[in-house]
């Protein structure tokens, strides 16, 4: 790789610091910049003012593994066998960093980024919520089994099963945002004299939906107890007022994780970091409130679970809005772009760089993938590619591939809710948009190690369009 060398007034080498903050189930249209709630983000929309903001930028996948796997290491859900962990082949930008001297610290607590999956590679420290030790652990698994081997309809496993689920639905389960800040403030007062890079992931605004400030609705600890057993269903029993209650507990969660972010600004401010520093502010996904039948998230591509906010402020970029749909694989190598080292031919994304400081226009498909029948983790840590979806957005138009049942085409200047399925009705775009889709299977699997058919591309491609010219897609 080819260092590109900055210089300050003195002639010395100058490097740059980067922030990246990444919120769990944080929705785009919750964004004022992006036309959300006016009132929720004042803070970020500040924010957005002395830099770039998004207005369409996507997750590669609906849920956290596979989203945040494509932002560490710019590959697509389905590669690699469509490993959920980070594995030793996949390189991280983190890890790019580290070898060139920076400072690396990561701080989160979802149980699924931890060292466990690999996600400390590259880190210099890495808090990731893990704190029970081995006595406590095998405890509640004795516990826990015990439970298990008894009838479904013993008291004991019932009473056990309520109190479980009545505290996991009135208790945040998770370290919240301003915990996070205080350990990375720290962290940060001790390498202010060299190069970093911090990753601070927060999991307030993830169910459950239990804000803590000023903003929370007031709500029995009873009701938000039945309002949160909703969330991981399958059938969500809510009515319309319950359902506002619901969202009204996430868009109180979300203004906390904004005063949160405020806070990170204003420290950067108050210890003169703010002007050699770039801060990344984004999400791994959405969440969804029964805008298709659904509440939480994954298994589905719609926008309220990958249309995610994308904030870049840092050393030379003015104000600028950009409509351009992208995708947030191109963060890493826009990371090691704007520090000023080359990326890696592992990456699959491409430099937004042009586009935050010449407003250059990128070429660039924007796709989303899952491959999951249900949301829980896999048991051997895989995507099942027999269960693949895969969505291709452009600016008019959004096309859902779907292994398993009908595909999906929606107009988006006219559908941007993705109500209306006009896969039968626009034959030309859907050929167009289904080619695109197949092309990118195919590239999949010539560039990792997915065992598709190759020998079957072709005779895909001419099935699935045989399949919309009868209508039976």
């Amino acid at each position: 790789m080819t260092e590109i060398i900055q210089t300050n007034l003195n002639g010395d080498t100058l490097r740059r610091n980067l922030i990246l903050i990444t919120v769990d189930c944080l929705r785009g249209d919750r964004i004022n910049y992006q036309g959300g709630y006016e009132s929720i983000t004042p803070r970020m929309d500040e924010m957005s003012k002395n830099g770039a903001s998004f207005t369409k930028s996507f997750s590669v996948a609906p849920f956290t593994l596979s989203s945040m796997k494509s932002i560490f290491t710019s590959t697509y859900p389905l590669m690699n066998d469509g490993n959920l962990s980070l594995t030793k082949e996949m390189i991280s930008f983190v890890e790019i960093l580290n070898n060139y001297g920076y400072s690396t610290a990561g701080y989160h607590s979802n149980p699924w980024l931890t060292k466990l999956h690999n996600y400390n590679k590259g880190f210099d420290y890495f808090m990731d919520g893990i704190i029970a030790d081995g006595k406590e652990s095998n405890r509640l698994n004795i516990i826990s089994k015990f439970l298990l081997s008894l009838n479904k309809k013993n008291p004991i496993r019932q009473v056990a099963s309520f109190l479980h689920g009545y505290f996991e639905g009135t208790q945040f389960p998770y370290v919240r945002a301003n915990k996070i800040n205080e350990m990375a403030f720290e962290w940060l007062s001790n390498v202010s004299d060299s190069n970093f890079f911090i990753w601070m992931h927060y999991m307030d605004t993830h169910e459950p939906h239990l804000p803590i400030n000023k903003y929370s609705p007031k709500i029995s600890k009873r009701k938000l107890y039945d309002l949160n057993k909703n969330m991981g269903s399958v059938n969500p029993k809510l009515d319309d007022d319950d359902l506002e209650k619901l969202i009204g507990l996430y868009n109180a969660e979300t203004r906390y994780v904004d005063e949160a972010i405020g806070a990170i600004y204003n420290f950067l401010k108050y210890n003169n970091l703010i002007n050699n520093t770039y801060v990344i502010i984004t999400a791994d996904h959405g969440q969804q409130f029964m805008e298709h039948g659904q509440l939480g998230h994954g298994l589905y591509l719609y926008d309220e679970l990958i249309h995610v906010p994308l904030i870049i402020i840092g050393p030379g970029i003015g104000e600028i809005k950009i409509n351009e749909v992208i995708s947030l694989i191109d963060l890493a190598p826009t990371i090691l772009d704007l520090l000023g080292f080359d990326t890696t031919n592992s990456f699959k994304g491409k430099s937004l760089k042009p586009l935050l400081y010449s407003n250059e226009i990128i070429p660039t498909l924007t796709i989303s993938e899952e491959a999951r029948s249900e949301r829980k983790m896999p048991l051997n840590g895989k995507l099942d590619f027999s269960q693949k979806k895969i969505s291709l957005r452009t600016n008019k138009w959004k096309y859902i591939y779907n292994e398993t049942k009908k595909h999906e085409l929606y107009n988006l200047e006219t559908d941007k809710y993705e109500k209306n399925n006009l896969i039968d009705l626009e034959n030309e775009i859907a050929n167009e948009l289904l080619t695109k889709v197949l092309n990118h299977i195919n590239n999949l699997s010539t560039s990792s190690k997915i065992n598709f058919e190759k020998n079957n591309i072709r005779k895909k491609v001419r099935n699935c369009r045989k399949n919309i010219k009868s209508k039976k897609y």
